[in-house]
């Protein structure tokens, strides 16, 4: 009898401690301020995802993670390691070295007007912009 109440009460005390949904919605007050893309003359307006517009915190989120290490899968290299601003965002290496050392068989693709492609890489696997960031 003593254990079937211990026991009982060991499972009436762990349901309990369960959180309410409530405390587990967290209130944010979130106005990004968006930012219109100043169009070259000649240059169409981009076809810009109504789920991804462009906004000043974006932009600086962005440029965040393009230098950030710590998303490559041995936290050794940033987009910005094979992506070279003076070089139009492109490596100035005829191959670019991945994240292991090896020295691939591509040429790292210079990142200009990528808001009118419409495929990404050399081999076009990414559809969008926001498929191509996770692959190398």
């Amino acid at each position: 009898m003593s254990k079937f109440i211990v026991i009982s009460a060991i499972i009436f005390f762990l349901f309990s401690c369960k959180k309410d949904k409530a405390d587990l919605i967290v209130s944010w007050n979130y106005n990004p301020t968006f930012y219109n893309l100043p169009l070259p003359i000649g240059f169409p307006p981009m076809d810009i995802p109504v789920n991804n517009p462009f906004t000043e915190e974006g932009i600086e989120l962005g440029r965040f993670l393009f230098y950030e290490k710590k998303l490559s899968r041995t936290s050794t290299q940033a987009c910005a390691d094979c992506h070279f601003q003076f070089g139009a965002f492109s490596d100035t290496n005829q191959f670019s070295q991945g994240v292991t050392g090896a020295i691939g068989n591509r040429h790292a693709m210079v990142l200009q007007n990528l808001g009118y492609a419409n495929n990404y890489f050399w081999d076009g696997r990414s559809a969008t912009l926001e498929d191509q960031i996770l692959e190398p």
